[in-house]
């Protein structure tokens, strides 16, 4: 019977002696070497660690809050103002650019202050598009409707559906 005093560690590659691994309660050894074992661990730790509650400045750039398990963009003051100064009268891209926030987190941030757009501005906003989109049609020479005998979309135009029943009936 041949017994065995090295193993290699499969994560390492290195050929170590038998005391160089971590024993298993059930007297097998572990896979892994104890250094490897130990570099595991302190990765594991650093990934799941709790830290303190703070403020911080995120790979991205932006400031970041850290409250219990929850990290979120930090509103400073300034933040704060402008949203409310200029969200009611600005598309909501262009705010996001200035604040440096995505467009669902300024919509998130307006929402939970309770903020809103501005109706008259609204109005104004969607007859400009209405030109716009007027203006784009003569230019394409397309009215916009279609007229009698014209076809759009010939493979999808009045094609009959049908409806399959699919389940037990009860």
């Amino acid at each position: 019977m041949v017994i065995k005093r090295k193993k290699v560690c499969p994560k390492c590659g290195r050929k170590l002696w038998l005391r160089d691994f971590y024993r298993l309660a059930n007297g097998s050894i572990y896979p892994r070497c104890k250094e490897c074992t130990r570099e595991d661990k302190r990765e594991a730790y650093l990934r799941t660690k709790k830290v303190p509650d703070r403020i911080y400045m995120g790979e991205d750039g932006r400031l970041m809050d850290h409250r219990g398990v929850r990290t979120s963009i930090y509103w400073s003051s300034y933040m704060l103002e402008t949203l409310k100064r200029l969200y009611p009268t600005t598309k909501n891209e262009d705010l996001a650019v200035i604040l440096n926030v995505s467009s669902r987190t300024l919509i998130r941030k307006a929402r939970e202050l309770g903020i809103r757009k501005d109706a008259d501005w609204q109005r104004g906003t969607s007859r400009n598009h209405a030109r716009l989109a007027i203006f784009q049609n003569k230019i394409r020479r397309n009215s916009g409707m279609i007229r009698k005998g014209e076809r759009r979309s010939p493979g999808t135009e009045f094609q009959k559906r049908v409806f399959r029943h699919t389940g037990a009936e009860g």
